[in-house]
């Protein structure tokens, strides 16, 4: 195996490097790249439970708490009982949060823009679906 070309290992460079320039842009705006994680999420699903949230962004619960916590701290968003199970607490946005999203929207289409620049359409959607079967094969491996 060729180490210097190692998918995983660029996949997990392009990551950091874009985790980094997200963090850059967005941090003045109060939120962390992190947390913009947690808001898609979010704005996909409404509400989520904290194991809802670790399953859909593959991360521990105590990074995830530790996300919540300063979220809600920042008055980003909120957390309530569960209808369903009263031992379990729903994230929901606030509206705070709501009023923030076109900031953060158009500065993560910036960055997006930017990372694909130069890059032919029919490339990207060859890399969207070859990314898409990569996370299909390490979430489901046979």
């Amino acid at each position: 195996m060729n180490y210097t070309r190692s998918v995983g290992q660029r996949i997990n460079m392009l990551g950091r490097l874009f985790a980094k320039q997200l963090n850059d842009q967005i941090l003045n705006t109060g939120i962390t790249g992190s947390q913009w994680s947690v808001v898609t999420r979010l704005l996909l699903h409404g509400e989520l439970t904290q194991a809802m949230l670790c399953e859909q962004l593959s991360v521990e619960a105590p990074t995830i708490s530790k996300t919540l916590y300063s979220m809600e701290k920042a008055g980003w968003i909120n957390r309530i009982v569960d209808e369903n199970d009263k031992r379990e607490k729903k994230s929901i946005l606030t509206d705070k949060a709501k009023a923030h999203i076109p900031i953060w929207l158009e500065l993560v289409n910036d960055l997006n823009t930017q990372a694909i620049n130069g890059i032919p359409s029919e490339d990207i959607a060859v890399f969207d679906h070859v990314l898409n079967q990569i996370l299909e094969n390490l979430r489901n491996p046979i």
